[in-house]
C-alpha cells in the first residue's frame, strides 16, 4: 500500500556508509599513510609529495575520519525529532555533506567506469553511485518530512442544516444560497420563535 510517510532507510544506510568510511580512514591514520582499505594504492613518491605540499598524512586521515563521523550524524539527524525541528541547520549540513562527498564520488564513478588513471575499479564506481542516490533520497525525504502545510484560504461563511433530529455537518455556502438552504427558525428551534406575517 502506498504511503506518504518519509522513508528512514536511506539515511540509515548512508550513515552506515559514512561510518565505514570513517573507520577505514582511521585505520590508515593510525598507520600514518594515505589511501583507503580496498582503494587504489598510494606510492611512496605520492606520499612524500603530499606530506611536503599539504599536511602530515596521519593528520589528513584523522580529519577525514572525523568528517565521516560528522556526515553520519547529519544524516541521522534527518530522521530524528530534534533534527526535523532544526530545519535550516540540518539542510545546511546536508549541503555541506553533498559538497564534501560529491567530488569524491564523482571521481570514483568516472574512474571506475571510464578510467581516469586514479585506480578505482568498477565496484568503487557502483559504491559512488549508491552513495549519491542515498544522499538524494535522504534529502528528499527530509524535505518531505519538514515541509510546511499550504496556507488555507479563509472560509467566508458556514451554516448548519437541522432537520428534526438529523444534523448535517457544517457546509460552506455562498451568501446567496444561505437563505434558500437554511431551515426556518421555527423548525430549527421549535416553540422558541414564531414566523412573522408579511
Amino acid at each position: 500500500m502506498a504511503t506518504d510517510r518519509p522513508r528512514r532507510w536511506p539515511a540509515s544506510a548512508l550513515a552506515v556508509l559514512f561510518l565505514g568510511y570513517a573507520a577505514g580512514k582511521a585505520v590508515f591514520a593510525a598507520r600514518g599513510t594515505l589511501g583507503f582499505p580496498g582503494g587504489p594504492p598510494v606510492s611512496a613518491a605520492e606520499h612524500e609529495a603530499y606530506a611536503r605540499a599539504m599536511v602530515d598524512p596521519a593528520v589528513a586521515q584523522w580529519l577525514a575520519a572525523a568528517t565521516g563521523v560528522v556526515a553520519a550524524l547529519v544524516v541521522v539527524a534527518t530522521v530524528t525529532g530534534r533534527g526535523r525541528a532544526a530545519r535550516v541547520p540540518v539542510l545546511l549540513g546536508l549541503v555541506g555533506v553533498g559538497l564534501g562527498t560529491g567530488a569524491g564520488t564523482t571521481v570514483m564513478v568516472l574512474d571506475g567506469f571510464i578510467g581516469l588513471g586514479v585506480g578505482w575499479s568498477w565496484y568503487h564506481g557502483v559504491v559512488g553511485l549508491v552513495a549519491s542516490a542515498l544522499l538524494v533520497a535522504t534529502t528528499r525525504s527530509y524535505l518531505h518530512a519538514t515541509r510546511r502545510p499550504a496556507p488555507q484560504s479563509p472560509v467566508a461563511e458556514k451554516c448548519i442544516v437541522s432537520i428534526g433530529a438529523v444534523n448535517v455537518a457544517p457546509q460552506v455556502q455562498p451568501m446567496s444560497a444561505k437563505a434558500s438552504v437554511t431551515t426556518s427558525p421555527s423548525t430549527i428551534i421549535p416553540g422558541r420563535r414564531h414566523e412573522r406575517s408579511v
